[in-house]
């Protein structure tokens, strides 16, 4: 009676084992699920951005403003080609909602239905590009048929035709409810190249004085495995009249030799260009990199326009410390030589020293780095005529980039009295200079991590941040550097 017990025990013990095991193995793969779920883009872009000539299927003419007119509220047109600017169009896709901006190469006004009306027949003008309110001047381009598209309008959801199906230079484009089998419905998207170094006589709103440097933080090269460490962000800004460079430092090295590697970087792109300073933007380490340049070749800050910095560890990041508080001291050299070796490899890095260049970015070693350089970093006091500026990065909630939901919710625990942080660097130790204020987009959003700032939301991979759009907000700052003279 007892062993009959024992064994009918034992039986269900082992059910329950096996049928524990199993749900933890659903668990796991539901949970993988979710992530790549989450991970996924929901929109789907259907052209890169870029320029492009617009092509109605059935008179084989183009896209055009009425005159070449440079005026809000110009009539688009159809128009034999001419090879002028105003029958170029860019591209630019918003991965929020799957709409396209498309704006018109040589007046920078983007195509708009008149008055935002829903009714067929309604004008389709060009205007100043808006910030707000903007669904009538968003479109979605969708593939009908091979090498054609529809042009959809997010207000009205009706599509951009040649009125009447006109063959005649001069007429008029409008909306009007799709219609599968006009071939006036129907457009063909030509790439076609448009000058990059603002030289037209229109410009380009982030054609700049001087040439754009990026430089990267600490991990990731300017490109490891194909990624830009920026993202998209450098091809957006080309695209907009820009002349960028990335920073070429080792992406494992300690400040003061990543600082010789941009000095020389510096002088290779004045001469490239044939110019006297450089505008730089430094995302994380890459801002103490280039305080170190400065700290260690003044001459360097003569040959400085502006200075821009995000989500840069000027106080360092108590992330630093955890990390290096976790691996023993004994352990740190065999973890630093595999890391500095994958460095070498993989991201071609001269000199790495993984465990030196983490030292660096500890809370103590950065508050006395500022100490050190306090009469040479004259960035800050405006001394130099250098403009420099910072902006933080900050998560507000649950981010899909799941490692820096967890470093976040470990800085917020440790206790340090940081605050708000982006995963990686709290709120105010990115604070420098003239500071320009925290990104962490939409109301409705968990926030912009640390690599989020430079179009990275989750590790090497672009976008996927919901509610901000790192490639405008970079826009925007070398848009203003432009209007400043740099």
């Amino acid at each position: 009676m007892h062993n009959s017990i024992t064994n009918r025990l034992d039986g269900i013990y082992n059910i329950n084992l096996k049928w524990g095991f199993q749900m933890k193995k659903i668990m796991f793969l539901l949970s993988f699920a979710f992530l790549i779920f989450v991970t996924l883009p929901v929109f789907s872009q259907v052209l890169p951005d870029g320029y492009y000539k617009i092509q109605a299927k059935h008179s084989g003419k183009y896209m055009d403003i009425s005159g070449a007119s440079t005026s809000d509220g110009a009539q688009i047109i159809q128009y034999e080609g001419n090879g002028a600017w105003n029958q170029v169009f860019h591209l630019q896709y918003d991965e929020q909602d799957g709409y396209y901006r498309i704006v018109n190469k040589s007046t920078e006004k983007c195509l708009d239905v008149r008055n935002a009306s829903t009714a067929n027949d309604t004008d389709i003008i060009q205007y100043t590009v808006k910030k707000s309110d903007t669904a009538n001047q968003k479109f979605k381009i969708e593939l009908v048929e091979t090498g054609y598209y529809k042009i959809t309008v997010k207000h009205s959801g009706k599509v951009l035709i040649v009125q009447y199906g006109s063959t005649s230079n001069g007429t008029h484009v409008h909306q009007y409810t799709y219609d599968s089998s006009k071939a006036n419905h129907r457009w063909k998207f030509i790439p076609t190249t448009a000058p990059l170094d603002g030289t037209t006589s229109s410009g380009t709103t982030c054609a700049t004085k001087y040439p754009i440097i990026l430089v990267h933080g600490v991990a990731l090269g300017d490109s490891t495995l194909g990624f830009n460490y920026f993202g998209r962000i450098p091809n957006y800004l080309r695209s907009r009249g820009a002349k960028v460079e990335g920073g070429e430092q080792d992406a494992w090295s300690t400040g003061a030799e990543n600082a010789l590697q941009l000095k020389n970087k510096i002088a290779a792109v004045r001469a490239k260009y044939n110019v006297t300073k450089v505008n730089i933007i430094a995302h994380s380490k890459g801002g103490i990199d280039t305080r170190y340049m400065f700290k260690l070749y003044p001459e360097t800050i003569s040959w400085v326009a502006s200075f821009t910095c995000l989500a840069s560890p000027m106080k360092g990041s108590v992330l630093a410390d955890i990390i290096l508080g976790v691996i023993p001291t004994w352990a740190q050299p065999f973890v630093g030589n595999i890391i500095n070796v994958i460095g070498m490899v993989v991201q071609g890095d001269d000199s790495p020293d993984t465990i030196a260049a983490a030292n660096q970015l500890k809370k103590q070693v950065m508050a006395d780095f500022n100490t050190s350089v306090s009469s040479v970093d004259s960035l800050a006091s405006g001394r130099s005529g250098v403009y420099t500026q910072s902006y933080a990065a900050k998560i507000k909630g649950i981010v899909l980039d799941l490692a820096l939901q967890a470093t976040g919710a470990c800085m917020s625990l440790s206790q340090a009295g940081e605050g708000p942080n982006d995963g990686a660097v709290w709120v105010e130790s990115a604070k420098y200079a003239n500071y320009k204020g925290e990104q962490s987009g939409a109301s409705w959003c968990g926030g912009v991590t640390h690599f989020g700032i430079v179009d990275r939301g989750i590790l090497v991979f672009p976008g996927f941040t919901p509610g901000f759009d790192a490639r405008a907000f970079h826009a925007n700052i070398v848009a203003d550097l432009k209007t400043r003279g740099y």
